[in-house]
């Protein structure tokens, strides 16, 4: 029952390192070690498992989970990204932990560079050179001359050197010259590039080029096909810039690897890619009634009815009738299906379930029909 912190009249709270009690605008740390709880200090500041001490007339970084010093009578200490850093006299001292820093020229400027996810690298400028560090190991990766530099994944940074763009590996190796208008990250394992108002297109992963000679940004399809865009029209190619079908169409959409839904002469239509022609045409328009990765489902305007088509499981209903809703969710659709009889002036309606067996069927006359329906669903 003895007290770790005297009764007195003071602010005690708990931190990851022990108690901290104010009195008199001074600080005490009590549960440190022995040096420690002996001092007061005019501020006290926690960040991760570092502490920023200062006495009246030292300033100390001190490591609160090995409990020991890591550098005194410095001129300033600041915290980042997990990395405390600290000035004395002409250095810049960065500490990733208890034994390991990294020492720069004070007058070095340090930026953390921005990348898709967490941030992993930051630079140190000299000038107009930089000097890349890992921020895990500390580790010095490449120094080169640029304006700004961007992590984009890959192990590959996108820099920018007086407005043109390129790309370098952690070794600092080319793969891209600075030599490009604009270099965008499309999704994690592509970048589109623009020069000289053409584009082009850099796998990421497996490091594959095509130069830039199309049109519009060249899109990606499938692990061996491509979308690209010239004289006006899309058509397919493949990384070896061989055409895989004519370049005839006004836009394409993903359907599955060997099935597009592209529109030609203001039709939509199945294209089969590998064997070059159509599967299913004469679609007007089209709505997604589900529209991810795991499947695509959409409710067709063909000819003048309607059906469901999916990307995995080919046609769900056929396209026979005057108006198809879907009831249910995206995730689990009941399709409520309409088709009119006009010489009996009979809507027939019946119930789908989401892989297009019947549920329920049932005619009404019109003046029936008409209760039921609402335009809003």
């Amino acid at each position: 029952l003895d007290f770790i912190v005297p009764l007195d009249r003071q602010v005690i709270s708990q931190t990851p390192n022990g108690f901290l009690q104010e009195k008199n605008k001074n600080f005490k740390l009590t549960g440190i070690n022995k040096e420690i709880d002996a001092k007061d200090f005019v501020s006290v500041q926690f960040y991760q498992d570092w502490i920023k001490l200062r006495e009246k007339n030292n300033l100390t970084l001190f490591d609160g989970k090995n409990k020991k010093m890591v550098d005194s009578d410095v001129d300033s200490i600041w915290f980042q990204n997990k990395i405390a850093f600290t000035k004395k006299e002409d250095s810049l001292i960065v500490h990733f932990n208890l034994t390991h820093s990294l020492t720069l020229d004070a007058a070095s400027e340090i930026k953390f560079i921005k990348s898709v996810d967490s941030v992993k690298h930051f630079y140190a400028s000299d000038t107009k050179k930089k000097t890349v560090i890992e921020i895990t190991s500390g580790k010095k990766l490449f120094t080169l001359k640029a304006n700004t530099i961007e992590y984009i994944g890959e192990n590959i940074f996108l820099i920018d050197d007086e407005g043109k763009k390129g790309l370098v590996t952690e070794k600092g190796k080319t793969l891209l010259p600075s030599e490009y208008s604009a270099i965008i990250l499309t999704d994690k394992k592509f970048v589109s590039l623009l020069k000289d108002k053409k584009f082009g297109l850099y796998d990421l992963k497996n490091r594959i080029l095509i130069k830039p000679i199309y049109e519009r940004n060249i899109l990606p399809y499938s692990t061996e096909k491509l979308v690209a865009f010239k004289n006006g029209f899309y058509g397919f190619v493949s990384w070896e810039l061989k055409e895989k079908s004519k370049f005839e169409f006004e836009e394409v959409n993903y359907w599955n690897d060997s099935l597009a839904l592209i529109k030609k002469d203001t039709q939509w239509m199945l294209y089969d890619i590998n064997e070059k022609e159509i599967v299913d045409g004469n679609i007007k328009d089209f709505r997604f009634v589900s529209n991810t990765e795991k499947e695509k489902i959409a409710i067709v305007h063909q000819h003048n009815f309607y059906g469901v088509i999916s990307n995995r499981r080919g046609t769900v209903i056929p396209s026979s009738f005057n108006d198809i809703l879907n009831l249910g969710t995206p995730e689990s659709p009941i399709y409520f299906t309409e088709k009119f009889i006009e010489e009996a002036d009979i809507h027939v309606v019946i119930y789908y379930n989401a892989d297009g067996k019947l549920i329920r069927k049932q005619a009404y006359e019109t003046n029936e029909y008409e209760r039921i329906y609402c335009e809003d669903n």
